[in-house]
Order: structure tokens, then C-alpha cells, then sequence
């Protein structure tokens, strides 16, 4: 796996988590992401 879809899977993965757990702080806490770049991810 390339290193642009390792990427792509890992930004996939919070989204999904996010939208599972109905909380995105908690997601992002979870992937050690700030809620902003789960923001920018999200566009």
C-alpha cells in the first residue's frame, strides 16, 4: 500500500469512527487528531 492510501484509509477510518460514535471530539481523541484537521478531512 502506498503511503497516499495508507493516508487516505487512516482519514477514512476518523470519519467513519466519528460518524459511529456520534461525537467527534471523541474520534479525534481516539486518533490523536485535532478537531480542526478532522474539519479540513471532512472537505
Amino acid at each position: 500500500m502506498t503511503a497516499t492510501k495508507k493516508l487516505a484509509h487512516k482519514r477514512l477510518t476518523l470519519l467513519q469512527l466519528a460518524e459511529k460514535l456520534g461525537n467527534v471530539s471523541k474520534a479525534c481523541r481516539m486518533h490523536k487528531v485535532s478537531r480542526s484537521q478532522f474539519y479540513e478531512y471532512k472537505r
